[in-house]
């Protein structure tokens, strides 16, 4: 068992559902779950999802769909129960996948219709994607018309995604709300799904038929409302004491201004940890702020634990990483980057717990 453990709050998930639950009450609520349940591990979040009652999911690619299929059917859930919408890779090649595990496409082309036409089974119901302002998956404005006319199977839904949802001012998200709205013409029998966790902030008239939430339910999202729901500790493997001057790390990035105490802890890029908080992270031991000096390396981060009383800062003992007074927006706001990414890079190494 690798010393570096991410710990999963089940209930702190639980009250971020209730959350969007009150903030959309009409709305149904799908999980999104790809990318391994954003690096959490479907294994521990889908049967918490299901204790919750989700019987919707989104997954980005079919081997990702194969894998939450293969979850519920292990739980003895009958196919008919829940559905498993895959947003990317639909084609000819990929089709068998989605007959056996009995996956639903989101459609992104006009051929991906006619191939659904030719093909495709009327108890998958699938999802239409209507480009309105992203410019990167879906139909445009040009071929709705034509989308609509070649339908021969009804839809779950149309769908598209806000680009600028997490940035409430932006005018984008107004654009791209009438945009939607001007599809609704050609196909006034579907149901709609406009908002993610972000679009589900931006109010009523976002909210439609289904929501699509993901990084709202992992805490991966800087809002007062949303809860942190993960942990990540270590162990430290040794403690030293440096000179005055001397460096610390490859590339001797660091040098100590006085004599301190360095501690080498159990964790390193490889586990994901972002090698751009080289000599800016911070960590916590207890309630005690530990900086990280040096480069961050492959395996192993060094922290500057020279306050830190020495019977807590000693080999074996625990580091927290990410947690309450340092979390994974924290980090991302120093790395430069989002707390998605920060949750999706951790490593196969790093344990996953859940309680």
């Amino acid at each position: 068992m690798h010393p570096a453990t991410l710990t999963v709050s089940l209930n702190a998930l639980k009250r971020n559902d209730a959350t969007f639950k009150r903030l959309a009450p009409h709305s149904t609520r799908a999980a999104v779950v790809k990318a391994d349940c954003y690096g959490l591990g479907i294994g521990g979040i889908i049967p918490a999802l299901l204790d919750i009652g989700y019987t919707r999911f989104f997954v980005a690619y079919p081997d990702e769909g194969i894998a939450v299929r293969q979850l519920l059917n292990a739980r003895a859930i009958p196919a008919s129960d829940y559905t498993i919408y895959v947003l990317c890779d639909f084609h000819k090649n990929t089709l068998p996948a989605y007959l056996e595990f009995s996956l639903t496409p989101v459609l992104n082309a006009l051929e991906q219709i006619v191939l659904w036409n030719e093909q495709g089974v009327p108890a998958l119901r699938p999802l239409l994607q209507l480009n309105t302002g992203m410019n990167r998956c879906g139909l445009e404005e040009t071929e709705w018309a034509t989308a609509a006319s070649k339908l021969t199977f009804p839809l779950a839904y149309i769908m598209t995604h806000l680009a600028c949802a997490d940035e409430p001012e932006h005018l984008l998200n107004t654009q791209q709300l009438q945009a939607f709205q001007r599809a609704f013409a050609h196909f006034p029998e579907c149901k709609k799904s406009l908002a993610a966790s972000w679009g589900t902030f931006l109010g009523e008239q976002y909210h439609y038929d289904m929501l699509r939430l993901g990084t709202g339910l992992y805490g991966a999202m800087p809002h007062p409302l949303v809860e942190n729901i993960v942990t990540l500790t270590t162990k430290i493997l040794e403690v030293r004491q440096i000179d005055k001057g001397a460096a610390v790390g490859y590339g001797a990035t660091y040098h100590s201004d006085a004599v301190k105490r360095v501690a080498t802890i159990a964790l390193g890029y490889a586990d994901g940890y972002p090698r751009e908080l080289s000599n800016i992270g911070v960590m916590y031991i207890e309630e005690t702020a530990v900086p990280i000096i040096g480069r961050v390396s492959m395996d192993v981060i060094t922290l500057d634990v020279t306050h830190v009383p020495e019977h807590k800062a000693r080999e074996g003992g625990i580091v927290t990483v990410y947690g309450k007074n340092y979390t994974i927006n924290d980090a991302a706001t120093d790395a430069n980057t989002i707390g998605y990414e920060i949750l999706t890079r951790l490593g196969r190494r790093v344990t996953r717990r859940y309680k």
